[in-house]
């Protein structure tokens, strides 16, 4: 038989390895010739050692051609434990620590004869070699600025960690990343965790001045810093000043609008038409990136923001400058007619004000066992005094955080050195207040603003408190009804991110706390109207009457009855909201009405889940009515308790058109009555009697291919059409 070799051999495609491959094949076969020539074994060996030259050479050349472009590259990924999951190896017990891949196609895996891996990159590297560092890369990139942030560890596990003779925390986050500043919020916005570099760079920046209101800690608390000293390291990292160049300045400008852009799409999704923010912080521009959403056309919200009250600037220089700051036009959505103040800090950390001493004060130098103050009473009734009313007609409400009850006391005292009937100043979360201080807001007119979403407030919660404060205090802990019985205003706020913006958590602990709980009435009056007074637009909003304009929104329960209800109030928590219109008009959200159940900040809005697991999308001009009816019987044990059969509640909800709603599992359907014949449906079943409007497995694939294409349902979102 005879062959012609030659044409099997192009140095372009095979490699050397190719080549000895089929050298050993030649050998084995039986050839007649080879180009007319006898075979002789001389004569294939001198064939294919003149093609692996032609081939070497080529392949040398093609090397030097492509490294010179510097175009590709021969991507080395290092610095981890590969593992292959090659059957052929004990790829379980000798992971591989190198891993070549060109065009996407693995070269090599397996271990570099050097660091450098100068082998292994001559032999199986045909474009430049570039080394991916894993490890290296799996660190958090911070974009738009140069330091590293993160958020939400907790100052409870941090200093169990210490206490149980753990390193400091500045080991262990140096040693996680050691070329940047890194800050890391902790949950309560109180505190921050630090690595060395950004603790230096803090250091030299406050000098051997004192921090008001604020503590770095050292020895084997080292790198936790507490309250305003918190503050300003994440405002040095926040800067634009700390940036080099416009581009970068313009960098971290968009990333706070579009972290105000996903703040408005939650507060729509929780059916929130006015909020105030509570620490605009306008040293670093906060106010400019709420300006740009007005001027943009997409502000959905009345907000007020709440301009901080630095601790460490001089006081001359900040009352003028917030006083240059104000703007209270009543016919815009943005106003600054408010000033956020902190009198003191947390009980946690121990730094909230407190008249005792506490049980397990933090063991550390300056904090002392009664807690500190950002503003003391004397230095907050100066500001109050020149800051409440000023230049014939202008004057700021002071929104003052106090959770002691020393801190709660000297704030009282400092608005009561003040005396000002215009005024509308409030106290925010009220945690612990001494019993003589009760009566105290209803007749100085101050609001009482409690913030009761977040678990931790709830009586079972009060063991945390009695921990630090004792249990008498921590039984009188988050007075709410208390305060409302003596004739004071009071609301309920969120203090999102801390704790849920969802309002409905809010109403349900509200009214389930205790000897401590108020009425449903009353809880939605603090989130309602109570709360559109203290931003001075209750002539406005916060009721739905004749010439007031027309804020509200469309949930999917009766709120009211729920919490009447002895046996149901839990599933306030539960509430839906359909749509929210702000003067009427309806607040998209991207084109999309969303469904949510509760959800924190973590959350992306579009993954919010409903009772039924799934996404509802309603078209053909389905009404929110019929989403509600729909949403609160699609339930799989409606029947079992007695309810009317399915197809009577959607034939209800939807008369003109068929309508099937897919079950999560996509094993059974309801459906608008329709008929389908006299057929057996193999593998499938329509059920009757108080089941009928199910239609079991194959049935249901069946009707979900009609060519009618019914409206089809599956649970947390309308799509508008």
């Amino acid at each position: 038989m005879k062959h012609n070799y030659h044409e099997c051999l192009d140095p372009k495609r095979l490699s050397a390895i190719m080549l000895k491959t089929l050298l050993a094949v030649l050998l084995m076969c039986n050839f007649s010739e080879i180009g007319g020539k006898p075979v002789s074994e001389d004569n294939i060996l001198r064939d294919i050692i003149s093609l692996l030259k032609e081939i070497y050479d080529e392949d040398v050349s093609r090397k030097h051609t492509l490294r010179q472009s510097g175009d590709v590259s021969c991507d080395i990924f290092h610095n981890a434990f590969i593992y292959t999951v090659d059957k052929e190896t004990l790829w379980h017990l000798e992971p591989a620590e190198n891993m070549f891949v060109e065009d996407g196609i693995i070269l090599f895996v397996g271990k570099c004869s050097d660091e450098s891996c100068t082998h292994e990159i001559d032999t199986y590297c045909s474009q430049t070699a570039k080394f991916i560092d894993l490890k290296e890369n799996c660190k958090c990139k911070q974009v738009g600025i140069n330091w590293l942030l993160g958020h939400g560890h907790s100052i409870y596990d941090l200093i169990d960690h210490i206490e149980q003779g753990g390193r400091p925390p500045v080991e262990i986050l140096s040693e996680a990343v050691n070329d940047k500043p890194v800050v890391i919020l902790e949950e309560t916005s109180h505190s921050v965790w630090v690595n060395n570099i950004a603790l230096q760079k803090y250091k030299e920046k406050v000098g051997d001045n004192t921090v008001v209101g604020g503590l770095i800690l050292d020895g084997k608390y080292e790198g936790i810093i507490l309250e305003n000293a918190a503050m300003e390291i994440m405002e040095m990292a926040l800067s634009p000043d700390s940036l080099s160049s416009d581009t970068d300045r313009k960098t971290l400008s968009d990333l706070n609008y579009k972290g105000l852009l996903y703040a408005l799409d939650t507060l729509k999704m929780n059916g929130i038409t006015s909020i105030c923010d509570a620490r605009s912080f306008w040293q670093i521009d906060n106010p400019k990136t709420w300006e740009k959403a007005k001027n943009d056309g997409v502000l959905t919200v009345r907000a007020i923001l709440d301009l901080w009250a630095y601790p460490n600037l001089e006081d001359t220089y900040q009352i003028q400058t917030l006083k240059s700051l104000y703007s209270n036009d009543p016919n815009s959505l943005l106003r600054m007619s408010q000033i956020k103040v902190y009198s003191d800090g947390i009980v946690p950390s121990t730094t909230a004000a407190v008249f005792d001493k506490y049980k397990h004060p933090l063991p550390v130098a300056n904090l002392g066992d009664r807690g500190l103050n950002y503003f003391n009473e004397e230095r907050l009734a100066k500001y109050i005094k020149e800051l409440q009313f000023f230049d014939g007609d202008k004057g700021f409400d002071f929104h003052i955080h106090a959770i002691g009850d020393r801190g709660i006391s000297e704030s009282l005292s400092a608005i009561k050195q003040n005396p000002d009937k215009h005024s509308r100043h409030r106290l925010t979360h009220l945690e612990i207040i001494h019993p003589h201080n009760i009566t105290l807001f209803q007749k100085l007119g101050v609001t009482a603003d409690f913030q009761v979403a977040g678990n931790f407030t709830l009586p079972d919660h009060k063991k945390e408190i009695a921990y630090q404060v004792g249990e008498t205090k921590a039984d009188f802990s988050f007075p709410v009804r208390s305060v409302l019985e003596t004739g004071a205003v009071v609301t309920l706020s969120s203090d999102w991110d801390v704790s849920p913006v969802n309002p409905f958590i809010g109403l349900l602990h509200a009214i389930d706390r205790g000897d401590q709980s108020v009425t449903i009435k009353d809880a939605i009056e603090m989130y309602t109207v109570n709360a559109a007074y203290v931003m001075r637009q209750e002539n406005k909003v916060g009721t739905l009457k004749e010439n007031y304009e027309a804020d509200f929104i469309v949930i999917d329960r009766d709120v009211v009855k729920l919490g009447m209800s002895d046996t149901k109030y839990k599933e306030l928590k539960d509430t839906k909201v359909l749509m929210t219109f702000l003067k009427a008009k309806f607040i998209d959200l991207k084109g999309k009405v969303v469904l949510p159940g509760f959800h924190d900040v973590h959350t992306h809005p579009l993954e919010a889940k409903s009772p039924l697991g799934g996404t509802c999308k309603f078209s053909s001009g389905m009404n929110p009515e019929d989403a509600k009816l729909i949403l609160e019987n699609c339930k799989d044990k409606q029947v079992e308790q007695g309810g009317r059969p399915p197809v009577e509640i959607l034939s209800e909800a939807v008369y003109d058109k068929p309508v099937v709603i897919l079950e999560e599992t996509s094993h059974s359907v309801w459906k608008y009555k329709e008929k389908v014949g006299d057929n057996t449906v193999v593998g499938g079943l329509i059920l009757d009697g108080k089941y009928e409007g199910i239609i079991l497995e194959n049935a249901a694939m069946e009707i979900m291919e009609m060519p009618c294409r019914p409206t089809v349902c599956r649970a947390t979102q309308i799509v508008k059409h």
